[in-house]
This record gives C-alpha cells, sequence and structure tokens, in this order.
C-alpha cells in the first residue's frame, strides 16, 4: 500500500494506493468462501451463508450469516461475526437491510439499517437513491454512537459506477464521492476505484485508490 501526501492550496490531501486480490476458494448456491489479500502479509478470510425467507414475484427477503477473520499484520486475529436480514419490493425496486454486529471486545453491538430506491432508470445506466443509519448498542452512549445519512449511486452499462455520501455522526457531516469502472478480465473481474472523503471540522482530503481483481477457485 502506497501513501502519498500533497498540498492543495490552503488543504492537505493524503492519497492511498491500494492493490487487492480477491480469490473466492468455496461458492455455492446458498455459501460461499473467500480470501482477500489486502496488501502483502495480511489477508482476510470472510465467509457468509444464506438463508432464503420469502421468494415470489413480487417479492423477496433472506437473511445472511457472516464471519471473518484477519490473518497477518496489527489485526491478526482479529475476527467478526454478524447476521443482516435483507428484502427487495420487485414491483417498485425498492430495497432495504437490516445488519447486526457485535464486537468480541466487548464495545458493544452495531446494529445498522440501509434503504435503496430508484430515481431514474435507462437501457445505458441507472441512478439510485440511499438513507442509512447505524446504532451501537451495549455500552456508554456518545454522541459518536450512532450515525446517519443519505446519498446516490449509478452505474453504466459499460462497467462505470459511483456515487455520492453524506453521513452525520454527532460531530458534524463526512462528505464522499467515488468513480470506478470494472470489466470482465478472463475467468476473473477487474476493477479501478477512485474515492474522496472530507472529515468534519477540516479541510483536509483523504483520497484512496483501489485496484482489484476477483475470481472463483474451486476444488
Amino acid at each position: 500500500m502506497l501513501r502519498k501526501v500533497f498540498n492543495v492550496g490552503n488543504a492537505v490531501s493524503a492519497v492511498q494506493l491500494i492493490a487487492m486480490i480477491s480469490v473466492t476458494f468455496v461458492e455455492a448456491r446458498n455459501w460461499n468462501i473467500a480470501v482477500s489479500e489486502v496488501k502483502p502479509g495480511y489477508s482476510i478470510v470472510n465467509g457468509n451463508y444464506r438463508i432464503p425467507i420469502i421468494e415470489n414475484s413480487q417479492a423477496s427477503v433472506e437473511g445472511n450469516v457472516h464471519a471473518s477473520g484477519a490473518i497477518g499484520g496489527d489485526n491478526s486475529g482479529h475476527m467478526s461475526l454478524g447476521s443482516t436480514l435483507s428484502g427487495r419490493h420487485r414491483p417498485s425496486g425498492i430495497a432495504g437491510t437490516i445488519n447486526a454486529n457485535p464486537s468480541f471486545s466487548g464495545s458493544g453491538t452495531t446494529v445498522s439499517g440501509r434503504a435503496n430506491f430508484p430515481i431514474a432508470q435507462a437501457p445505458d445506466g441507472y441512478i439510485s437513491g440511499n438513507v442509512h443509519g447505524s446504532r451501537v448498542f451495549g455500552r456508554h452512549m456518545s454522541r459518536m454512537s450512532g450515525s446517519y445519512g443519505a446519498g446516490l449511486t449509478y452505474g453504466l452499462h459499460k462497467g462505470i459506477y459511483g456515487g455520492v455520501d453524506v453521513t452525520n455522526s454527532g460531530m458534524g457531516n463526512t462528505y464522499s464521492a467515488n468513480i470506478g469502472a470494472g470489466r470482465k478480465l478472463g475467468a476473473g473481474i477487474f476493477s479501478l476505484t477512485g474515492a474522496v472523503q472530507k472529515r468534519p471540522h477540516s479541510d483536509d482530503l483523504d483520497g484512496q485508490i483501489w485496484i482489484q481483481f476477483q475470481f472463483p477457485f474451486s476444488f
């Protein structure tokens, strides 16, 4: 991972270049196991199991149990476990998720929710909106215990995608934007994504560039 700091007027910007390889080792209809190498010597192993609940022409509802663990680096051995309930109303295109992630360190359980709704749909792409929020339960509450926000996302059938978002975590608004492109490359998918973020009460800009290659591997 490379990090570059430079000045833009009176603002200090930091850009990180992150290269990541993701390999899906086992994938079935309702579950999969994958390994992502975020940087040399630091990988994340994750798996999830999908539980269909409702599936018809009008709606779909499903549950999901997921877990991940870090290998190597300062966070080696760190584990996370969570569950998600998601649903979609097919005629309107409105979809939502509720996610719960308990902490193994005793710092509480994070419960988050998100709703997505279509704004425009065309043969060449789409624009959709979203609202989201989160709250930490089971520990001393503070102004940083929850967040809420809204955003826009778009995608073109040529493989270009991106979005903008504003999130308030109790200390002010965080503004972010991203744009990327992906395409099929051999048996996998190659993507390049750039993102920029401005935090509350700061003129500094933080940027990231992600280079990612995902490919399946079965045995």
